[in-house]
């Protein structure tokens, strides 16, 4: 697992709602679904989002590479192998 994929594994744990009785709490405070659906929706949501935010700010900054390629020295070109 790169560096990225374990912060992002990080902070999708740390904003998904994984504590059920909470959910249970909230459908019997308001006698609804509700409210446990959006807020397990909207931290779902959350969780997913900074995830993928921090993956891609992670991974992102090996793709893209700002200066232009440099040509290699020791590779020989085709005119300069024969000669």
């Amino acid at each position: 697992m790169t560096l990225g994929g374990a912060l992002a594994l990080m902070i999708f744990f740390a904003f998904a709602m994984q504590c059920t009785s909470t959910i249970a709490v909230v459908h019997r405070e308001t006698n609804s679904w509700k409210w446990p659906a959006v807020q397990f929706l909207y931290m779902l949501a959350l969780a997913y989002g900074a995830a993928f935010a921090v993956k891609s700010y992670c991974d992102g900054d090996r793709r893209v590479s700002r200066l232009p390629p440099q040509p290699n020295p020791t590779a020989q070109t085709r005119s300069s192998a024969y000669t």
